[in-house]
């Protein structure tokens, strides 16, 4: 006898009872569950169920409550095609299907031999694009005189959803030269192999055009990054421009790149003397009749931060005695710029007498026996109008910064005393 089709969302017919075989009543308790004969010979209903007596009694099937359930089956059953159909209806064969590349980089176990020799390669650091000029520049629509360009840049760095977009200042009326000042575009590479799809990092330098309505792409430019990342000098470099869909173009960026490397370890801050403290447009009113009593701190990231002592009677002109503050710096916060704030320290609330950033990545590449004092002003905001915040000179600060690598130390011993030979452990 041919099986039975079972046509989708049709519930399934019962099975029928084979010869010597009573019909049996089963309960489907759940759908994980499979369905639980009843005896209807071994229970009598009306002594357990005295609501049930005068129902009519459905027997069981013969040989047990279990004898007629079926064993489990050992494979799927065969799918069934409908005559004149080549649709097959039955349980899906074979493995799923994939779903889809993963966005993540591959674990280091997975990765090919030329993925592991560009992670190995691959440093932490600042990548940093000074954005140039252009030239040549124009719509497809225009001639060379009469383009009229409110100009600016993207940049890319990587070539995945979530990879870093940075976007220049739009120069105003710039035409087909337009000057982008020497700005600079950063991109801080915490995880470098983050970036690589493809054994490669790929870095998108796009020029736009700035519209009331829609932006217009006037040309593109598609580079490795990789060979940038390893440059120990900064290289500055014509890149031809092409249009979206066309394979060349008269148009050209000259872009300057420079890597800087990022390391671990300790960063010393020597403290010389203050120059001018309070000084400026306008004489800042702190403490008790202008009296200062001040000291540095000195801050990297939101929440390190260290000071040094405070110098009683220090006037405007304090020598902090070459105090050093030392300051570990990790694989995580060399990203954010050291802040050194010189404080008056008062009876109430200190009061703030100036303060300096710079990073730290340019002290990594000195010989720390090289490093030399620095005389750095101090500033303070005034006041904030519409072109931005006015900054307030209000003196210098004489310091030094040294930053000292982390690494392995190797010792050789020369000479030694009372030397014994330990035969077990305790003696």
């Amino acid at each position: 006898m041919p099986p039975t089709r079972q046509v989708p969302g049709q519930k399934p017919m019962p099975p029928k009872a084979g010869k010597g075989e009573g019909k049996g009543k089963t309960i489907d308790q759940n759908q994980n569950q499979s369905s639980i004969a009843i005896d209807q010979s071994s229970i009598d209903a009306s002594e357990s169920f005295p609501e049930l007596s005068g129902l009519e009694t459905i027997p069981g099937p013969v040989g047990g409550p279990m004898a007629s359930a079926p064993p489990p089956p050992s494979s799927p059953p065969p799918a069934v095609a409908d005559e004149g159909s080549d649709e097959v209806f039955g349980p899906p064969r074979g493995a799923p299907p994939p779903l889809g590349a993963d966005s993540r980089p591959k674990p280091p176990e997975m990765r090919s031999d030329l993925e592991r020799q560009i992670a190995e390669r691959l440093k932490r650091g600042r990548l940093s694009v000074k954005c140039i000029q252009a030239a040549n520049v124009r719509r497809k629509d225009q001639n060379a005189s009469g383009t009229k360009i409110d100009a600016y840049l993207v940049l890319q760095l990587g070539d995945f959803k979530k990879a870093p977009r940075v976007k220049t200042q739009v120069r105003k009326r710039s035409g087909q030269n337009p000057q982008f000042m020497g700005e600079m575009v950063t991109f801080d590479l915490t995880n470098p192999v983050e970036f690589v799809r493809d054994n490669d990092i790929k870095l998108t330098v796009e020029l736009w055009d700035n519209n009331a309505w829609n932006d217009d792409c006037l040309g593109l430019v598609e580079m490795s990054a990789v060979r940038f990342l390893g440059a120990l000098e900064a290289q500055n470099e014509w890149l031809p421009l092409t249009y979206p869909g066309d394979e060349s173009s008269n148009s050209k960026i000259q872009l300057e790149f420079n890597f800087e490397e990022a390391k671990v370890g300790m960063c010393v801050f020597t403290l010389y003397e203050g120059r001018g403290l309070g000084s400026g447009e306008e004489k800042l009113k702190l403490g008790s009749g202008g009296a200062l009593a001040p000291y540095v701190s000195v801050s990297i990231g939101e929440s390190y931060h260290k000071r040094s002592q405070t110098i009683l009677d220090g006037g405007s002109d304090p020598y902090f005695g070459e105090e050093e503050i030392l300051m570990w710096v990790d694989d995580v916060n060399w990203v954010e710029p050291a802040v050194a704030t010189v404080w008056n320290e008062d009876v109430g609330d200190h009061d703030l007498v100036g303060k300096v950033t710079f990073p730290l990545l340019p002290y990594m590449v000195v010989d720390p026996r090289k490093a030399k004092q620095e005389v750095v002003e101090l500033q303070v905001a005034k006041e904030t109008t519409h072109d931005g915040t006015k900054l307030l000179k209000t003196g210098d600060l004489v310091m030094k910064c040294e930053f000292l690598s982390s690494g392995s130390l190797k010792m050789d011993v020369r000479a030694a005393r009372n030397l014994r030979e330990t035969d077990s452990i305790g003696r």
